[in-house]
């Protein structure tokens, strides 16, 4: 269960913390001027689609506002996940767009000093360089 006086006391302080003014901030997200005032002292605890407005215009997470974390940039990180797994999400994303594909990696630096650029090159077009002899015609030139 969750309190709604330390609901409010992280609302107001993310609002100081960010120079919001709250009743601005209650009345954008379509609340009463006295929502926190009601919160703050042991009134009920906001709807779950008034929080995730809060949360949106405070920019911080509903885990946060109720206790869940204490940071409240927690919807911003992924730290939990390395470089290599979001790149293999990002590669299993693109293996279901990019069917009949096959995906090329370059071994020279691109211009934004990645230190390789992945290419993708239709199977047929793939399968017929690699039973061609090597030309400078099967590589663009």
């Amino acid at each position: 269960m969750y309190i709604s006086s330390d609901i409010a006391s992280r609302i107001k302080e993310l609002c100081k913390n960010k120079n919001i003014i709250i009743k601005d901030m209650l009345v954008c997200c379509g609340l009463s001027k006295n929502a926190l005032s009601s919160m703050l002292s042991g009134g009920s605890t906001p709807k779950s689609e008034n929080l995730a407005r809060i949360a949106d215009y405070l920019d911080c997470s509903v885990d946060y506002l109720l206790g869940r974390t204490d940071n409240p940039d927690s919807h911003k990180i992924t730290a939990h996940r390395t470089q290599s797994e979001i790149q293999m999400a990002v590669d299993r994303m693109l293996d279901i767009e990019m069917e009949g594909y096959v995906r090329l990696y370059t071994a020279a630096q691109s211009t934004d000093n990645h230190p390789e650029e992945i290419i993708y090159m239709r199977k047929d077009r793939w399968e017929q360089m690699q039973q061609a002899p090597e030309t400078d015609e099967n590589f663009g030139g």
